[in-house]
């Protein structure tokens, strides 16, 4: 298995937030990139190194329009995806099993465990012979 660094992009309607979770992922080995909104992720899933993860506010500003989230799963590098959102935020019917969900409940230990789950799937993909 290769030691493949993962890239992460962590957004959050927050400034707080996104310092707090980007200082956690760097802490833990990730590279760790924030975004203040929907434009900055897609800036980021189409830069020359996309990400290997992204990690989505729902209420972060542009995350609520069909057209963001049609851009993210149509990517050819699409990642895999977090949203990070409060119980009574409402998933997107067409999003129902193709992403995971971490509620804000202010458990830094299961969206770590998320993220690890989720690259590790991805590990497997990438690496498997």
């Amino acid at each position: 298995m290769s030691d493949k660094v993962f890239r992460i992009v962590v957004s959050d309607r927050s400034s707080n937030v996104r310092k707090f979770l980007r200082r956690e992922f760097l802490s833990q080995g990730y590279q760790v990139s924030s975004a203040k909104d929907a434009e900055q992720i897609l800036l980021a899933l189409a830069s020359p190194a996309p990400p290997d993860l992204l990690l989505i506010d729902m209420q972060l500003s542009g995350c609520d329009t069909s057209d963001f989230w049609e851009q993210i799963m149509q990517s050819p590098t699409a990642p895999f995806i977090i949203v990070h959102a409060f119980s009574q935020d409402i998933l997107p019917d067409r999003l129902q099993g193709k992403v995971a969900r971490v509620n804000k409940t202010g458990d830094l230990e299961s969206l770590a465990r998320a993220v690890s789950w989720c690259l590790s799937q991805k590990s497997r993909l990438i690496f498997s012979s």
